[in-house]
């Protein structure tokens, strides 16, 4: 007897509507690129799938939204979710919609309405945990130099540091031994990848491939739920090896978190949990490094650091708000990357990466975009959760929604989706 789904038909309609807005906003870095002035910058932000955007779909979202409102023959719970989420599409359409005319239109863009819907979607950074963030670069840095933390007003360590440092440590993780007993095991990437393919046939995922990113199109590992894909990034050689904590690590978050609630939620009675109900990237972050910490049996700092770090200097929150340009931002967190450990060159490169990830441009302006804070966030928000609700994890792999939400787990609940 095949299974009956309330969405189906919403959720295909919304499939051919055709919405990627992550990739679309992301820019990616060229393979081997310096930059040294803003000019260079300048031209690197090309936006190639935006232009490609048509300005209809914000009208098709619209329609489907109408649709759903009217209907009056699904549940009310599953009607609500829909319109939660084709709202929050909506309002991503719009954002595409202002990025393709401010730089393929020369259109005026207004940026504080726009980056007041990049934190509808996303949220403004919490001076609190940027505090706490501020206090641990302090800890992790090797050098003490860096004017952001020498010229920064808040004081070490932080009220907010020892506070959230407090709730982490209320979360109790077993310790890797094998890890512990050997830090600088590595494995091939040839075997990560068999790994990965042993354990999605395990799971009886034999529609997903894994492949290596033979065109180099995003340099990191990437889960692509649309294509049941996951690509690994193409090293010199097939043959090169990464860290078997990184390895351990990758498999928890991509594939044990990402992979399995996709396919769960789109193999339930309610399709949307498949895509992600709104607001879910939070969350599904914070699940994917709270697994992270628990496989690796980490209990020091919570996950997102660099990621929060990024957005709160790009801010300007450590300069009373004086927002960095793209430039100034590279500049400095090369720096930061070098105090990590990496080589000049590599750290150039990584700091670039992270600058396409944290601004956006519009015509000559630059806005700083949020979702970088979605790391950090969730995964204070999931130790929050299961520290206080030990049973709240039975519940996290039947789909891409957010446990911390009491509305969408009370929809699910009446669903019958969660206990």
């Amino acid at each position: 007897m095949s299974l009956v789904r309330y969405d189906q038909d919403w959720f295909d309609e919304l499939t051919q509507i055709k919405v990627s807005f992550l990739r679309q906003v992301h820019n990616q870095a060229p393979k081997n690129i310096k930059v040294q002035s803003q000019q260079d910058i300048d031209k690197l932000f090309l936006y190639p799938s935006i232009k490609e955007n048509n300005n209809q779909l914000g009208e098709k979202l619209q329609n489907l939204y109408f649709k759903v409102e009217q209907d009056r023959v699904k549940p009310a719970p599953v009607r609500d979710l829909w319109l939660e989420k084709l709202a929050e599409l909506k309002v991503q359409a719009n954002i595409l919609d202002c990025i393709y005319k401010a730089n393929f239109k020369d259109e005026a863009v207004d940026a504080q309405e726009f980056s007041a819907m990049l934190n509808s979607i996303w949220k403004k950074i919490n001076p609190d945990i940027f505090s706490m963030t501020l206090a641990e670069a302090k800890i992790r840095l090797s050098r003490r130099d860096l004017n952001f933390i020498e010229s920064s007003k808040i004081s070490f360590p932080s009220k907010a540091y020892s506070d959230y440092h407090r709730a982490y440590k209320r979360v109790r993780f077993e310790k890797n031994l094998a890890l512990v007993n050997d830090p600088q095991k590595t494995i091939a990437l040839v075997d990560f990848k068999a790994e990965i393919e042993n354990d999605l046939a395990a799971l009886g995922l034999k529609n997903w491939n894994v492949r290596f990113d033979t065109r180099e199109k995003f340099g990191r590992f990437v889960v692509l739920s649309k294509s049941k894909l996951i690509l690994l990034p193409m090293q010199s050689n097939n043959h090169d090896f990464i860290k078997y904590k990184r390895a351990i690590k990758l498999l928890h978050h991509e594939v044990y978190t990402h992979v399995i609630r996709s396919e769960s939620g789109l193999n339930s009675t309610l399709c949307l949990l498949g895509i992600g109900l709104a607001g879910y990237y939070e969350a599904e972050e914070g699940i994917a490094t709270f697994r992270e910490q628990k496989a690796v049996g980490t209990n020091k700092y919570f996950a997102g650091f660099l990621s929060y770090l990024a957005v709160g200097l790009a801010s300007g929150l450590d300069r009373n708000n004086v927002t960095r340009t793209p430039i100034e931002f590279v500049r400095l967190f090369t720096d930061v990357y070098i105090q990590l450990g990496l080589p000049e060159e590599i750290a150039h490169q990584k700091a670039i990466q992270k600058m396409f990830r944290v601004y956006i441009k519009l015509g000559n302006h630059y806005v700083v975009n949020s979702f970088e804070l979605i790391y950090r966030e969730g995964n204070i928000k999931i130790h929050n959760l299961v520290s206080s609700d030990t049973a709240a994890e039975q519940n996290f792999d039947i789909g891409k929604f957010d446990p911390t939400s009491l509305a969408q787990v009370t929809a699910l609940a009446h669903l019958g989706l969660v206990s």
